[in-house]
């Protein structure tokens, strides 16, 4: 029943289906320690992180540098700047799909991110193309793997 009362309300909100499945599964996660959004909202309430549970300790990223919001420039198609083994957690939502080259991110993203620490985030699989600027890829779970 909670689940329907959320998806009335994400209704209200226009959200589309795919967010409001997102947002109920994001609920779902705890985490703890240091994280870090990737294509973050200078509207800290439309990130995804504001749906976890647990500790809110982030850091927030996207393509453009925010200062007013709080928002660091970080392109995952080049190395990142941030230092190697630092974030228990990776939080990257509707990203991935609009990489040139999503394992050399990949890589990067493994890199910044402590051992044992939590990747968390989604792509749309069965959804419409969305630029921002581009949308290259549709991910399979044997793609993930």
């Amino acid at each position: 029943m909670q689940n329907l009362t959320k998806i009335f309300i994400y209704l209200l909100r226009k959200y589309s289906p795919l967010r409001m499945f997102q947002i109920i599964e994001a609920n779902k996660v705890f985490i703890k320690g240091k994280s870090l959004e990737f294509g973050a909202y200078k509207n800290q309430s439309k990130n995804f992180s504001s749906y976890l549970k647990g500790e809110k300790n982030f850091q927030y990223t996207n393509l453009k540098k925010d200062k007013k919001n709080n928002i660091q420039d970080a392109n995952l198609n080049q190395k990142l700047k941030f230092k190697s083994n630092y974030y228990q957690n990776l939080v990257i939502f509707n990203v991935l799909e609009h990489l040139v080259n999503p394992t050399k991110s990949f890589k990067e993203l493994n890199r910044i991110l402590k051992k044992g620490g939590l990747l968390i985030g989604s792509t749309p699989f069965l959804y419409q193309v969305h630029g921002a600027p581009n949308d290259y890829l549709r991910f399979t779970t044997d793609y993930l793997i």
